[in-house]
Order: structure tokens, then sequence, then C-alpha cells
């Protein structure tokens, strides 16, 4: 019943319509009775949640009143909105927060015809959702991380054209041109095959431009705001450096002779490690010697105007993710964007060598890295 409602949050469900989502054709006897019931042991249930949710009765409809940004469903539905009418490198980022709502299917185990229906609905929604991030992605230049989970996706949908030519362009733009037409090859032939017809006009229009190595598949330079993004943004996640600092002075040259070191094209990223004890200036050190090296402004310094922001710890951070099976590498990748000329703070509770600590040190790419550990 719960589902039933918040399908429709905020608007009025007749009796008769929430009968039929619960049971379906298999309803009780007394179910309008039945129903009242539930409404009030849902009632109950929702007295305790920690979001504003309630359910009123509205002339022989039930209104389940909540924000609809508490609802995964409508968030889902709220960042796809605002992807497709956003530039490419924040619709990115909005379709990737959106499809990460996604945990296995809608509704679970719930098996009735409404529920059936409208969980392939809202799969088709996901999957639309998936196949506008990919495109955006190719856009971006981002075809090496789309292999990962590409083919498996081409797989699950064997006849999807616009899928199929997405793992094309992803493998010729990796270097892979023969196994981008031999998939062309296999998909042209499962398509004769099962429906005794032909790739459509686009597709076979992209399998040309792979045999001739059209310059027109290789990846544009970026325009607008996603070109803005790309060259004014370095990472500067810092807190403000400190208004007086005394001592240390040899010290702050020597982090500062390093920096500029690495620096230079084609240089050592620089990994820079302070030790000692709490309380002795480590992190303030550190500070400086980056406002020395590379001064900021408003702009560059996320944190300028405001009172230091807590990092969350990355020991933290990998020890959750790898719990629940992300490899240290992929996440890695989503730590340090990989954008040249920044600089990175780790904040490390407890340093004790551990692996995943080296290995994310070395997913830089021409990124200062400081590890301050006691």
């Amino acid at each position: 019943m719960l589902a039933g409602l918040l399908v429709d949050a905020n608007a009025p469900v007749p009796t008769a319509r929430l009968v039929d989502r619960v049971w379906g054709d298999c309803p009780p006897q007394r179910a309008h009775a039945t129903l009242y019931s539930y409404v009030s042991r849902l009632r109950l249930a929702l007295a305790t949640a920690a979001e504003k949710v309630h359910v009123t009765r509205q002339s022989g409809s039930y209104v389940l009143a909540v924000d609809p940004s508490a609802v995964d469903l409508h968030r889902f539905r709220g960042l796809v909105g605002q992807a497709r009418t956003a530039d490419d490198g924040h619709a990115a980022v909005l379709f990737a927060q959106a499809l990460a709502l996604w945990r296995g299917d809608a509704f679970g185990d719930l098996d009735t015809p409404w529920f059936n229906v409208l969980r392939e609905s809202w799969h088709r929604e996901r999957t639309a959702a998936e196949l506008d991030l990919t495109d955006l992605r190719l856009r971006l230049g981002r075809h090496a991380e789309l292999l990962a989970a590409l083919p498996a996706r081409a797989e699950q949908h064997p006849l999807d054209e616009r899928l199929a030519g997405q793992l094309m362009l992803a493998l010729y733009r990796s270097g892979r041109r023969s196994d981008a037409l031999a998939h062309y090859q296999n998909f042209q032939h499962r398509l004769s095959e099962e429906l005794g017809t032909d790739p459509g006009p686009e597709l076979q229009r992209l399998h040309q431009q792979i045999l001739t190595t059209d310059a027109a598949l290789a990846v544009r330079p970026a325009t607008g705001t996603t070109a803005q993004l790309g060259t004014a943004m370095v990472p500067r996640q810092l807190p403000p450096p400190p208004g007086h600092f005394i001592g240390r002075a040899p010290e702050i040259a020597e982090l500062d002779k390093a920096l500029n070191a690495g620096g230079a094209p084609g240089g050592t990223v620089v990994i820079s490690t302070i030790g000692g004890i709490g309380g002795i200036g480590k992190t303030w050190a550190e500070l400086v010697a980056d406002e020395i090296t590379a001064p900021g402004s408003l702009d560059t310094h996320p944190y300028r105007a405001q009172r230091p922001m807590p990092a969350p710890h990355i020991d933290d951070v990998l020890a959750q993710g790898a719990a629940q099976g992300f490899p240290v590498k992929s996440m890695c990748s989503l730590l340090v964007p990989p954008l040249r000329g920044g600089v990175r703070w780790w904040p490390l509770k407890e340093w004790d060598g551990h692996p995943s600590v080296r290995t994310s040190s070395s997913c830089q790419v021409d990124c200062a890295s400081f590890t301050s550990s006691m």
C-alpha cells in the first residue's frame, strides 16, 4: 500500500484504484474495510518516520503527503530532468547521481499486474538514462572507462541499436577497430536471424565511418561550459592557510622545492609526507607550503571565505567502499578527479602502511598529494 501511494505522492489516489494496485485481480471479500485497516496501520508506522509523512482521506481517495525529494522515484526523475537541460559536464554528474539511486528492480517482490507493468516502464526510464549518460561520456572522451560495463549491457540487450553503436564507438576510440567491426557483423547477423531486418541507417553510417577511419569519430575538443570546467578548474581541496605562521622555514622550503620540481612537464608526481606528534603544526605547514607554491584566490580555493570544513577521512572512505565490494582502483578514480596541476588533501586517522592508501596515492596525475598522519 505504501508503494502504491508513493508513486502518486501528494496526489489523490481513488480507493478503487488503490485496491487494484494492492490486490490486482484477487481482492479480499471486504476490500474497502481491509484497505481502511491497512491505512490505519500505515499511519502508525509513519508516525515515527524521520521524514514528515502522513496519509489523509479526501472524498473517496487517499493522499500521501511527503517531500518528493524523499522518494527515490521522484528524486530520480528530477535529477534526470535537470541532466537533460544541463551542459555535458554537469549533466554527466546529474545522470550518475540519478542512476546511483537504483538498487535492483523496482518494488522488489511485489507481484500484481499494476506493479509488474509499472516495473517495466521504470526499467525503460532507467535504460534511457543509462544510454544518455553513455552518450555524454563518449562526448567527453571517457570511452576507455565505458568498456568495463558496455559489453555486458550489450549482451543483456542484444537488439538495441543505440547500445550497439555506443559499444562500437568506444571500442574504436580505444584502438580496437577490428573488435568494433566484429561487433557490427555479429549484431547485423543476429538482427537478420531474429527479426529479418538490417541495422538502421545511423548504425550503418557508423559502421562505414569505422571502415574508412573517418576523422569525425575522434573526440572533439570540449566547448562552452564543459571546456571551462576542464581548463579553469583544478582541484584545490584545502582549507584556508593560517593568517600568521612562524618558524619551520627549512621544512617549508623543502616542500616548496619538491612541489616545484614535480610541476615541470612530465615531472614525477609529488607525494610529500610530514610526520610528528599531534599539535606541532603539520597541517598548517602543508597549507603554508601550498600557498607559497600555488597561491590561490576565492575561485580556486573553495574554503577561502569559510571556516575550515572537515574532509572525510580517506581510510574511512576506502574501508566502507571495500566492504561493499568496490575495487580500490575504481574508488581512487572517483576520489581524485583527472584534473592537472592541483593539490589534494588526504586526512588520515591512522597510517599503518595500508596498501589501499598507497594505491590511492599512485592514482594521482600531476597532482600534489599531502599525507598527514601521527
